[in-house]
C-alpha cells in the first residue's frame, strides 16, 4: 500500500536529490506554508481567529515565528475588506510580540478608512435628497442611494486616498515588526 508523505518529507527528498538543503531551512519553509494556510483558513471562515495560534503551537520557536509572519502577511491582504475576520486573528498573532504596538496603528488606519467612507456616503445621500427635493420629489418613500451618485467613484477614491496610504504604511510596519 502506498504511503502518504507530508509536504516536509517531499521537500526533504527534493533537497536531497538536488544535493542541498538543511533540515532547519526545510522546517522553516514548511512553517511558512502552514502559516499561509492557517491565514487563508481564517479569511475563508474555516478557522476561528482564537484557534489560529493552536494551529501553529506544535512548531519549534523559530519555525513558529516564521509561520506567524506568513499568516500575518496573508491576513493583512484581507484588510480592510475582511477586517472582521483578519483583525481578531492579527491581534491573536501579535499578542505578546513587538508587533503588538504596530497593530494599534493598523486598527486606527482601518477606522479612518471606515470613517471616510461613512462620511462620504452621508454627504452624497444628503446631496441626492436635496436634488430630489428640488425636483419636487419628496416623502418617506425617497431613499437616497450614495452608491448610485454619479460622482461616487471619483469622490470615494479621493476620500480614502489619505486613509489608504496610512493603512498601507501600517500594514508594512506590522509585517516588518513580526519578521524582524
Amino acid at each position: 500500500m502506498a504511503e502518504i508523505k507530508s509536504t516536509l518529507e517531499i521537500a526533504m527528498e527534493r533537497a536531497a536529490a538536488m544535493g542541498g538543503g538543511d533540515r532547519q531551512e526545510l522546517d522553516r519553509e514548511e512553517a511558512v506554508r502552514r502559516g499561509q494556510v492557517a491565514g487563508r483558513r481564517v479569511l475563508n471562515g474555516d478557522l476561528k481567529p482564537a484557534e489560529l495560534l493552536g494551529e501553529l503551537a506544535d512548531l519549534d520557536p523559530a519555525a513558529r515565528r516564521a509561520a506567524r509572519a506568513a499568516a500575518v502577511r496573508v491576513l493583512l491582504d484581507g484588510v480592510p475588506e475582511q477586517k472582521n475576520l483578519a483583525l481578531p486573528a492579527l491581534k491573536a498573532l501579535c499578542e505578546g510580540t513587538p508587533a503588538e504596538e504596530e497593530l494599534g496603528g493598523l486598527v486606527e488606519a482601518v477606522a479612518a478608512m471606515d470613517q471616510a467612507i461613512t462620511s462620504l456616503a452621508a454627504a452624497l445621500a444628503a446631496e441626492q435628497a436635496e436634488r430630489l427635493e428640488q425636483a419636487g420629489i419628496s416623502g418617506s418613500a425617497v431613499k437616497p442611494n450614495p452608491l448610485a451618485h454619479p460622482d461616487y467613484q471619483a469622490r470615494s477614491q479621493q476620500a480614502v486616498a489619505e486613509p489608504a496610504a496610512r493603512l498601507a504604511q501600517a500594514k508594512q510596519a506590522l509585517a516588518r515588526a513580526l519578521e524582524g
